[in-house]
């Protein structure tokens, strides 16, 4: 075996390494363990990795060097999936997205190196791999800071797997693109003007691959703090309301109390001039203007609990029955905002579903509890009327389209790993909904 062919290959897999560390960057906030023990693990694989791809390319005179890399990017891309907590659509995402920019470097690397070599090697170059390694650590220096503040909010942030198999297009394209366009021979290039061509034509790809970049960055960010505000205005408006609630409810009863005395004594005289009937009524009128409907406390979380209380209200004033049974998790990795959306939209459906019926009893069942990594979501309601749908599932009461409170619960569920169900049977309305609350990345 020719060592310095070997040496040679080493060199030209430590392409790796660059790779590799910028597939973490946008990770850094997702990473399973320290950055010491990634390192090591990283390190140890890529003596193996190297050393057995150098040794097949030079015992067996590999001349396609392209072929070689292929089983090690599975094993690159199942590490990273092993040493981060982001599901698989965002793992395979940001792996495509760095392989997509290499395959940018590596067609940048031939077109410049056909400006001052008169032919390419075929197999291990090391000219070649001296020149991609610049290239590469040149961009990744550019690409760094971007990737570290802003592709690590996109991956922290946007949370819908089928946003990211949609994106995922992109990478895929460019890089066939690229694949497509590495040149046979140099001297193609060098027939007129095309390696410039080549050239300005790969910079303007990159330039608006990344110009993508930075407006699916700009869209999801404008979007994302556009929902949240939604979202804090429609907690404070619950707040307020569970405040104000309280607020009567401790008015009422101050109230109550003050008039007690007045009433035993009005009682008393009634009672003792035998006047039944009056009596009876007075006691009648009496217990209505007692019967005040207090906030209850339903769960330690002070934000659910006030949404919570808030649609018991409402179901209480809409002479909704309702049976609700909630044992929520002592910690939970969703955010409260999160769960307070699902909550909402379950429970404004159930309502305005309830209202439809005129005559007869209504009613509102709900279940919460939690049993290992999952919390267990079961609602039913009776309603009045025939419901539309369709492919897309049920269609909305109030308006044309599908149903936007069951398709945000569906995204909830799709989001932290879970599983949502909706169906409807003789006028009866059930939902049955699982989140995964424990290491919800996982």
């Amino acid at each position: 075996m020719d060592m310095v062919e070997f040496l040679k290959g080493l060199f030209s897999f430590s392409i790796i390494i660059p790779a590799s560390i910028m597939c973490y960057l946008p990770m850094k906030n997702q990473l399973k363990f320290s950055v010491k023990k990634i390192a090591l693990l990283l390190a140890g694989a890529f003596v193996i990795i190297a050393t057995v791809s150098s040794l097949i390319t030079v015992l067996f005179n590999i001349r396609t060097i392209n072929t070689v890399p292929m089983p090690d990017m599975i094993i690159c891309f199942l590490l990273l999936r092993y040493t981060v907590k982001t599901d698989f659509a965002k793992t395979l995402f940001v792996f495509l997205s760095i392989i997509c920019l290499f395959s940018t470097f590596s067609l940048f690397t031939y077109e410049i190196e056909s400006f001052y070599k008169p032919e390419m090697d075929y197999g291990i170059s090391f000219s070649f791999d001296l020149l991609f390694m610049g290239i590469s650590l040149f961009f990744m220096a550019i690409l760094a800071y971007p990737m570290l503040k802003y592709y690590s909010w996109m991956i922290d942030n946007i949370k819908y797997k089928k946003l990211w198999y949609s994106f995922m297009v992109l990478p895929i394209i460019v890089t066939l693109l690229n694949i497509y366009s590495i040149p046979i021979t140099y001297f193609n290039l060098r027939v007129g003007m095309i390696g410039i061509k080549a050239l300005m034509i790969n910079s303007i790809i990159f330039l608006l691959y990344i110009l993508v970049f930075a407006l699916f960055y700009i869209f999801s960010k404008t979007t994302i703090e556009k929902t949240k505000l939604e979202e804090q205005n429609f907690m404070l408006e619950i707040q307020t309301s569970y405040n104000e609630s309280l607020q009567t409810y401790i008015n009422q009863t101050a109230k109550a109390r003050h008039d007690l005395k007045h009433s035993v004594h009005l009682a008393q005289c009634l009672l003792d001039e035998g006047d039944l009937d009056s009596l009876r009524k007075y006691l009648c009128k009496y217990y209505q203007a007692l019967n005040i409907t207090a906030p209850v406390r339903l769960c330690s979380s002070n934000a659910i609990n006030a949404v919570l209380n808030y649609y018991r209200q409402s179901a209480i004033d809409n002479e909704i029955d309702i049976t609700w049974k909630i044992n929520m998790p002592p910690k939970s990795e969703i955010p409260e905002v999160d769960f307070c959306g699902i909550l909402g939209n379950l429970s404004e459906n159930a309502i305005s579903a309830c209202k439809t019926i005129s005559e007869g009893r209504k009613y509102f069942d709900l279940s919460i509890d939690y049993k290992g990594d999952y919390i267990y979501i079961a609602a039913t309601n009776n309603f009045c009327g025939d419901l539309k749908k369709s492919d897309r599932g049920y269609e909305s009461t109030k308006h044309k389209g599908g149903g936007i409170g069951l398709r945000s619960m569906r995204n909830m569920a799709e989001v932290y790993g879970g599983y949502f169900e909706a169906v409807d049977v003789d006028n009866k309305f059930c939902v049955n909904m699982t989140l995964k609350y424990v290491d919800v990345n996982a």
